[in-house]
Parts: structure tokens; C-alpha cells; sequence
């Protein structure tokens, strides 16, 4: 579950940095990206009847490119609150180190997920 806020805040702020990369209303600077996604945490639960919904507290976004000019291997992780209150400029706040995500995770979403 994600909240709304969260959604059209942060959430939407990687997707806009993902079409500009890849030369949306601009020059691009890859072909192609790699992302992977995941949840981390529990914020709180739903349940109705018998089904049982959690919130998660974090949303982990690893945006991953070969830059063109210099075939530079790019990695950019972000740690986006799940909260109504997020914004699109809270973006650069939720930057993350990718040992940082690791470590926080425990576990390392570039290895587990593979093509």
C-alpha cells in the first residue's frame, strides 16, 4: 500500500528523472535503464474480513544506466518515506548510497534481482 502523497510526490519525481534520462524534453544521457523496487518496514496494518493489508514504511528505488558520453556505469538509490506528506522536491533529500541501502536492507537488490 502506498499513500498518495508518497505516489504523486517522491514516487513521481523518479519517473520524471527516468524519462529524462532516457531523453524526454531533452537531450538523453543512456539507451536504456535498469530499476529495481522494493518495500522495506511496516508502518501499519489493514484488515477486513480476512484479508490482511500491510503499509510499508519505505519505498527503495534503484535506478541503474550507462551514461553515453562516457559509458560510465551509473547507480542512484533513493529511500522514499511512505507518507502523505512527500513531495516531488524532497527528491534530492532521499538520495541513499547504494552500501547505505545495503546495509540498511540487508540484503542487496542488484545481486538478488537479475536478469
Amino acid at each position: 500500500m502506498e499513500f498518495q502523497g508518497k505516489n504523486i510526490g517522491t514516487e513521481i519525481a523518479t519517473e520524471e528523472l527516468c524519462r529524462k534520462l532516457t531523453g524526454f524534453k531533452g537531450p538523453e544521457v543512456t539507451d536504456s535503464l535498469k530499476i529495481w523496487c522494493c518495500t522495506f518496514g511496516s508502518q501499519q496494518t489493514y484488515t477486513q474480513n480476512e484479508l490482511t493489508l500491510t503499509a510499508p514504511s519505505y519505498y527503495f528505488k534503484i535506478i541503474q544506466y550507462r551514461a553515453l558520453s562516457s559509458g560510465e556505469l551509473i547507480t542512484r538509490c533513493y529511500r522514499m518515506p511512505n507518507a502523505s506528506s512527500e513531495k516531488r522536491s524532497l527528491l534530492p533529500n532521499r538520495f541513499i548510497e547504494h552500501t547505505a541501502l545495503v546495509k540498511r536492507l540487508e540484503f542487496d537488490p542488484l545481486f538478488i534481482f537479475k536478469e
